[in-house]
């Protein structure tokens, strides 16, 4: 696979981290470490354990000097209340709830989809996970998700999208500091991002790209798996011309209808040589992909028309064979550790007629749905 390397940095450092408590712990311990700024960006914030556990790391920081900056979605983070509100800002933390639901207006706005921690503008995480039980494993399995943890460069680009969402009174607090220029590690990656009102569609032609010119695999772990028509074409012609596509889904999954609004998919894709595999042990919530052992893609952008056309999205793109290998190595344990593979034979075998129907209206409804929350998503002007 080619692609164009001149829109990557290089002198960057990077590894994954999986949901539960690696990527908690790892939180936890680069707020207790910051010195000047914390930006965190995030679509769920829940006002249980685990986030309270980090909002009390957060106003430790915050008692010691350090500025925070903490954005959450209005809509998807009840949890942050106005009492609750109130007391961060009391505490120094400056709080904003993203875009406000204006039902009178018949309009949700776009929702805020990042999940960006971005400390002293020097380092990283950036990926799916939110701030919640679920995805920290308290009282059940973690739900599955990763984020990848970087250093370099690439954090001036971060920095500039995290003040992005800020009024100008407020972005004359923020301390902007240039991050290291080189690490011993000479990875080369990007942030890409989706904002359609915005005309950024990177993320998504990022895949497309990858999918046009792949040549040996392509390997995608997906959560509300329901690409348009033009990036299943992509991945069934590469699977006819010899690629080895590999999807893993969810086995179940938190949204009514998906599920079976996925498995409609799953006919064609089996009949062009696409291998699905199913996630069983929690709820799949990651979105990350690799290709011909080269490039990397891991982020908050779902393969679907919602983080197509709708919410605000981040990925960090790479370009490092040693990344994609250690993505690969991790797929491949997820596999292992409780995947099920989907045999073409069987699946069609077994869809009869009430079940490929019943799967058909699944599936419309939610794209129905997703059309609907795009035109209540529309941007004010």
């Amino acid at each position: 696979m080619k692609l164009d390397i001149h829109q990557f940095s290089s002198h960057h450092s990077i590894r994954l981290i999986r949901s539960g408590n690696e990527y908690f712990s790892r939180l936890e311990t680069l707020i207790e470490g910051a010195q000047h700024t914390i930006h965190l960006q995030v679509y769920i914030f829940e006002n249980d354990q685990t986030g309270q556990s980090i909002l009390r790391k957060l106003t430790d920081a915050a008692k010691r000097g350090v500025k925070i900056f903490l954005v959450v979605d209005a809509y998807a983070s009840p949890g942050l209340d106005p009492q609750l509100v109130k007391f961060l800002k009391s505490e120094g933390i400056f709080v904003k709830l993203f875009a406000p639901l204006h039902i009178s207006k018949f309009k949700i706005g776009r929702r805020l989809h990042h999940k960006i921690v971005l400390i002293d503008n020097a380092i990283a995480l950036v990926g799916g996970i939110n701030i919640a039980d679920k995805y920290k494993g308290i009282n059940e399995h973690p739900w599955l998700d990763v984020a990848v943890e970087v250093s370099g460069p690439v954090c001036r680009d971060l920095q500039k999208i995290c003040m992005g969402l800020w009024p100008s009174r407020i972005r004359k607090k923020m301390t902007t500091i240039n991050p290291p220029s080189f690490h011993k590690n000479d990875v080369r990656l990007r942030v890409i991002q989706n904002d359609w009102w915005r005309k950024r569609i990177e993320i998504s032609g990022a895949y497309n790209n990858a999918f046009r010119r792949a040549k040996q695999n392509i390997t995608i772990v997906a959560s509300y798996f329901l690409p348009g028509f033009n990036k299943r074409r992509l991945l069934m012609k590469a699977a006819k011309r010899g690629v080895s596509v590999t999807i893993i889904t969810g086995g179940f999954s938190d949204v009514p209808f998906l599920k079976p609004a996925v498995e409609y998919l799953y006919k064609t894709l089996l009949q062009s040589g696409v291998r699905i595999y199913e996630w069983n042990k929690s709820v799949l919530h990651a979105k990350f992909a690799t290709v011909d052992g080269l490039w990397t893609t891991v982020g908050s952008h779902n393969l679907n028309a919602l983080s197509d056309y709708g919410s605000l999205e981040a990925n960090i793109d790479v370009m490092d064979e040693i990344f994609a290998s250690t993505t690969e190595e991790e797929i491949k344990k997820l596999i292992l550790e409780g995947c099920t593979e989907i045999d073409a034979d069987t699946f069609i075998g077994n869809s009869n007629l009430f079940k490929q129907a019943y799967r058909w209206i699944c599936y419309k409804l939610v794209r129905v749905s997703l059309g609907l929350l795009f035109f209540m998503m529309r941007k004010d002007r």
